[in-house]
């Protein structure tokens, strides 16, 4: 049984994770993750495979895992705004400092500092003011992921959130497939949902969030990330995201945002 899982582990997230952690893991789990992923089957019509109908976002005290400051923004930035306006509580957590996203930047400390900097305004924007830089290496997620992975822990037990949000295990980041490693494990262990967001790969997602009245509040909470906007468009490029995932709702020639939710 651990080694099946062993092998299913390194098929949807990349890597193989670390044995002690496996009894988290069972097929009950794997099951509605699963079938965010897998191909249709013949016999399924549109509305089997992907919502029709826009949905609230999920959660009243939610925490999110940010691997890198502007992941919040990109991946869930309009469904958080939206989630103020109800007077749900954020908290958002930076997993990493983000100092290797421009290989010719020399310091990498003093390159941290901004990218924290700009983290803080880019909330400020998204109308959060919970939040809290964990500093981990980034793209090291993996060789500290027991410490990751307490520090995570610790946070839940303090913050008691309702719902997690995290990268969804497809994406191409390595720490984004941390995070959502580690946000599998809490489904089981803390009795928390999750609500996995897309950024660089676009999954099969089971709820959408229509963000068009805030969408140029999220664009300009983006816009706070300058050093990551100067290293690529991510304006042209998000906002090609969720105008595509307006296309299953009728009526609807604005901005969505895409979520996988694992619920108990």
């Amino acid at each position: 049984m651990i080694n099946h899982i062993t092998i299913y582990l390194k098929r949807l997230f990349g890597y193989t994770v670390n044995k002690a952690l496996l009894p988290s893991f069972t097929a009950d789990i794997f099951k509605p993750l699963r079938s965010a992923f897998e191909v249709p089957t013949l016999e399924q019509m549109e509305a089997d495979i992907i919502p029709y109908s826009p949905s609230a976002p999920e959660g009243r005290r939610v925490l999110v895992l940010a691997p890198h400051p502007d992941d919040e923004t990109l991946g869930c930035g309009g469904s958080l705004i939206l989630l103020r306006e109800r007077g749900a509580e954020i908290k958002v957590l930076f997993l990493t400092k983000g100092e290797k996203a421009d290989p010719t930047v020399k310091d990498p400390e003093e390159y941290a500092v901004i990218r924290q900097e700009e983290a803080m305004a880019a909330l400020t924007t998204l109308g959060i003011s919970d939040y809290r830089f964990l500093g981990h290496p980034d793209r090291g997620l993996y060789t500290n992921f027991h410490k990751c992975l307490q520090d995570v822990k610790d946070c839940v037990s303090h913050y008691k959130p309702d719902t997690l949000y995290c990268p969804s295990p497809l994406e191409l980041n390595p720490d984004h497939r941390v995070a959502a490693t580690i946000s599998v494990l809490l489904f089981r262990e803390c009795k928390i949902n999750i609500a996995f967001y897309e950024i660089s790969v676009p999954f099969r997602p089971n709820r959408l969030i229509t963000i068009t009245e805030v969408m140029d509040k999220k664009i300009e909470a983006l816009e706070a990330y300058r050093s990551q906007c100067k290293l690529i468009n991510y304006v042209r490029l998000i906002n090609a995201l969720n105008g595509f995932r307006s296309l299953t709702l009728n009526g609807c020639n604005g901005f969505v945002e895409a979520f996988y939710i694992l619920s108990h």
